[in-house]
């Protein structure tokens, strides 16, 4: 199954029937680290795209070249790994 970690705190998981949208919830009184699931979608495209859109809406940025930056930050990230999965075959 898919299981690649996209930014430090989100990652894009698979099973046999979803992509799993996940971030990573840190221990508050400094135990184990867990991923969460947030959100399930039929296709990689719409997991990638809700990443893109929870990072934007939860990132603190305050004007537009910053949104753009962040949006092709996540998108690069998705890309490279497309790349480097494909280059592997």
């Amino acid at each position: 199954m898919l299981d690649i970690q996209i930014t430090k705190d989100y990652k894009i998981s698979s099973d046999e029937r979803n992509f799993i949208v996940e971030k990573l919830i840190h221990s508050k009184k400094g135990g184990i680290d867990r991923w969460k699931h947030l959100a399930y979608y039929p296709c990689f495209e719409m997991a990638a795209d809700d990443l893109i859109e929870s990072n934007i809406g939860n990132s603190n940025t305050k004007s537009l070249k910053e949104v753009i930056n962040a949006i092709n930050e996540i998108k690069n990230a998705v890309n490279c790994l497309y790349t480097s999965k494909n280059d592997i075959k």
